[in-house]
C-alpha cells in the first residue's frame, strides 16, 4: 500500500512539470532499487553464513558412533531391585541387537548432571575457580554400544557392583586438565557418593550439544549411584529398534513404562534443529529478495529507456555508438545497484555481532562475503545489461519518430 500511494500522490501534484515527475520518480526508484539490492545481499551474506556454520557443527566430532545408535527412557519401578540387571540380559540375548547399554542420562538428552568435584591430594591455585564437571552413570557396556575407545587403565566391570568400592572413569578433557603431570589412573576424585578410584581413561564425548565445549566428565557404574527414578536404555542395532527394546522391558516387567525412544541420530537433528530452520528460512527469503531486486532493477532501467527513446535516436543521429549508449544506461543501473551493494556491507558489518552469536567457527566477514558480493553483483550486472542492450539497439530512425 505504502509504494502504490507514493506515485499516485507524485500524479496528484498538477503543479509539478512532467520532467519533474519523472526526476521524483526516478530518484524514488533508483533508492527503492538500491534498497532491494542492499537487503538481497544480506539475506545472502546471511544464508551463506549460517550454511558454513551448520557445515561445521555437524563435522564436528563427537567421540562416538551415532549412527544405528536407537535410544529410550524408562521409570526405574519400585521394590524391583533386579529390574535393570534382568532388562540388561533381556537385550543381550534379543535377536538383532549387537550390543546394549543403560546410562543417566543418554546423550543429547538433558546433558550430565553438573557438579562440583574435588581431586585428592590436589588443592585449587588461589583465585582459581571451583572446578566443575558433569558425570554419566552407565553399565559397563556403554562404551562399546556408542564405540568409543577406551584410552588408558580398564573399562567399568560387572565387579564393580553395589557392594564394590567406588570407582570411575573420566575422560580425556579432564585427565589432560587435571592430571598432565601425572598418570589418573589410582588418583581419586570427589563428586557423587564420596571418593571414586579412577580405574580409566576415555576419549572425550560431546553428549551435550554439538557446538559446546565437552566439560570435564566422569562416568559412575550406574549400579553404585542408584539415585534416580529414571535410566536409559541404547541399543546399537541394523534397523531402528524402538519395537526391541518395548518388548524387551515388557518381558522384564510389563509395569515399567517406556517413553521418548528415539535414533541418536534423530536426538543430533533435534539439536541442530533452529539451525536447518534458519538456513531454510533464510535461502527462501534471499533468493526471493534477489530475484525481486534483479526485476526491480532491469524494470526502472527499462523504463528510463522507454522515455528517453527520442534522445536515444538524437545521440545516435548525431554520432553515438551503440557502446556508448549501453554504457550510458549501464551506468544509470549500476549506480543504484552499487549504492545497494555498499548499504549491504555496512549493514553486514555492523551488524556482525549478533549475527556471530548464530556462527560456529565461522567468521562474519570472510571468503563468503566475497562469494555473495559476487554473486549479487552478476545478477546486477545482467538485470542492467539486458534492458541497456536492447536500447543500445533502437533503429535511430524509428527513435526520432517515437512519441
Amino acid at each position: 500500500m505504502l509504494f502504490g500511494l507514493i506515485p499516485a500522490v507524485q500524479l496528484l501534484r498538477d503543479s509539478q512539470s512532467a520532467a519533474m515527475a519523472r526526476s521524483s520518480r526516478r530518484w524514488f526508484q533508483d533508492v527503492f532499487v538500491s534498497a532491494e539490492v542492499g537487503g538481497a545481499f544480506v539475506l545472502a551474506m546471511l544464508t551463506g553464513l549460517l550454511l558454513r556454520s551448520l557445515w561445521n557443527v555437524e563435522q564436528v566430532r563427537l567421540g562416538f558412533e551415532p549412527h544405528h545408535l536407537t535410544t529410550a527412557y524408562f521409570t526405574k519401578p519400585k521394590n524391583d531391585p533386579t529390574f535393570e540387571e534382568r532388562l540388561q540380559a533381556a537385550l543381550a540375548n534379543a535377536p538383532g541387537l549387537e550390543s546394549a547399554a543403560l546410562a543417566y542420562p543418554a546423550p543429547f538428552t538433558t546433558g550430565g548432571l553438573t557438579s562440583g568435584f574435588e581431586i585428592r591430594n590436589r588443592d585449587r591455585l588461589p583465585g582459581e575457580p571451583e572446578w566443575h564437571g558433569e558425570a554419566y552413570f552407565v553399565t559397563p557396556e556403554y562404551l562399546h554400544t556408542l564405540r568409543s575407545p577406551l584410552l588408558r587403565g580398564r573399562n567399568l566391570t560387572e565387579a564393580d557392583g553395589a557392594d564394590a568400592p567406588t570407582v570411575c572413569l573420566i575422560d580425556r578433557n579432564l585427565a589432560d586438565r587435571f592430571f598432565a603431570n601425572r598418570g589418573p589412573i589410582g588418583q581419586q576424585i570427589f563428586m557423587y557418593k564420596g571418593w571414586a578410584q579412577i580405574v580409566g581413561v576415555v576419549e572425550n564425548i560431546r553428549a551435550d550439544g554439538l557446538e559446546e565445549a565437552a566439560r570435564p566428565v566422569v562416568y559412575y557404574p550406574l549400579v553404585q549411584v542408584p539415585f534416580f527414578p529414571q535410566a536409559a536404555a541404547l541399543v546399537r542395532s541394523a534397523a531402528p529398534a524402538g519395537g526391541l527394546l518395548r518388548e524387551a522391558i515388557r518381558r522384564t516387567n510389563a509395569g515399567v513404562p517406556l517413553f521418548d525412544v528415539q535414533t541418536m541420530d534423530e536426538r543430533i537433528g533435534e539439536s541442530l534443529g533452529i539451525r536447518r530452520v534458519l538456513a531454510v528460512l533464510l535461502f527462501a527469503f534471499g533468493g526471493i529478495a534477489l530475484l525481486l531486486a534483479a526485476i526491480g532493477i532491469y524494470g526502472v532501467i527499462a523504463q528510463v529507456a522507454a522515455e528517453q527513446t527520442r534522445e536515444v535516436g538524437v545521440r545516435m543521429a548525431l554520432g553515438a555508438r551503440p557502446g556508448q549508449i549501453l554504457g550510458l544506461f549501464m551506468r544509470q543501473g549500476l549506480r543504484a545497484g552499487g549504492l545497494g551493494l555498499v548499504a549491504g556491507l555496512a549493514v553486514t558489518v555492523y551488524g556482525q555481532r549478533w549475527v556471530g552469536t548464530l556462527l560456529y567457527e565461522v567468521r562474519a566477514l570472510d571468503f563468503t562475503t566475497i562469494g555473495a558480493l559476487s554473486g549479487i553483483s552478476l545478477v546486477l550486472l545482467a538485470a542492467v545489461w539486458l534492458p541497456s542492450r536492447r536500447a543500445s539497439r533502437i533503429d535511430p530512425q524509428t527513435a526520432l519518430r517515437h512519441e
